[in-house]
């Protein structure tokens, strides 16, 4: 799917308090355990506070060094188990979602289960393939 993090953060309704989610970019370390925004002493956090929770949740937005590629950008929420499993989140798929690409191996029938999804889910984008071998086609073509 292609879309934005400007349309994710007006299409999505977390219906829970601020400090409980955030949104943003990741942030790739090498040796993430020793990684100073990760390292965390919980012992003596019991109950947590507004802002013992809003630093769990930022917790999220890490990732080893090897996963650097991705650029990746998430959203975090966080929970208290006592109040049950989960939340149902509200998104807008239309203001998300600008165009689904399927991968150029993809066989026909692959592509008509994702157009019978996305007909299922009202979700009017245009479905195509990815070019991607095309243009790895085209460079080796070019270098020989």
């Amino acid at each position: 799917m292609k879309s934005s993090v400007s349309a994710y953060q007006r299409a999505v309704r977390f219906p829970v308090e601020a400090y409980q989610y955030d949104l943003g970019r990741v942030t790739y370390h090498k040796d993430i355990e020793a990684a100073e925004p990760v390292v965390r002493d919980l012992r003596n956090a019991v109950p947590m506070g507004d802002t013992q929770i809003q630093s769990l949740v930022r917790l999220g937005f890490h990732k080893r060094s090897c996963y650097r590629h991705e650029h990746e950008w998430r959203a975090v929420l966080c929970l208290d188990p006592q109040k049950g499993p989960g939340v149902l989140i509200d998104v807008d798929l239309d203001q998300v979602i600008t165009e689904v690409r399927i991968s150029p191996r993809a066989e026909g029938f692959f592509q008509e289960t994702v157009a019978a999804l996305m007909g299922k889910f009202d979700l009017r984008k245009p479905l195509e393939k990815s070019r991607l071998l095309e243009k790895s086609r085209l460079l080796s073509r070019m270098v020989t």
